[in-house]
């Protein structure tokens, strides 16, 4: 479907957006989201497709669904908060684990997350594989549908 405001065209299915009929965004080598340029100023995408789609700015955190930062579709965009968009982050790179909620200490490995500013610990475990285990488990059941679920580890 396309979607037009002002001089602003937006194909929903594909996720492309134009300015006067032509394309005009660049991705962000920063972080890899899609940018353009208006005003002078530049914009996420997300929020232009926004505007352009519901006639208003976004309120809230625009997530990509599947995570990947220049596929904005229309299908694959949600208004969520900053909160529920930080549960859905992926680990730190620098992670022992290399999972969320797992932390290396001494041997052992302990499953912890944060809430509304409330640790929440699931215990400390000396396999690592039990412990991404009981950390799915445990932010699914803290952060529903937004938890980060941890790839298996062998």
């Amino acid at each position: 479907m396309i979607f037009k405001r002002e001089n602003f065209e937006y194909d929903s299915e594909t996720g492309k957006l134009f300015k006067n009929g032509k394309p005009c965004t660049f991705v962000d080598k920063l972080n890899g989201y899609e940018k353009m340029t208006v005003k002078a100023v530049s914009n996420y995408c997300t929020h232009v497709i926004w505007w352009i789609v519901y006639g208003k700015k976004p309120s809230k955190v625009i997530d990509h669904i599947n995570r990947i930062r220049s596929d904005n579709r229309l299908i694959n965009l949600q208004e969520i908060s900053k909160n529920q968009n930080d549960y859905r982050r992926q680990p730190n790179k620098k992670s022992a684990s290399g999972c969320r909620g797992v932390h290396k200490r001494g041997k052992r490995w302990n499953v912890q997350f944060e809430k509304d500013k409330k640790v929440y610990r699931f215990g400390r475990f000396s396999n690592l594989s039990e412990a991404v285990d009981v950390a799915n488990k445990a932010a699914k059941e803290l952060y529903g549908e937004f938890a980060f679920i941890n790839k298996s580890v062998e």
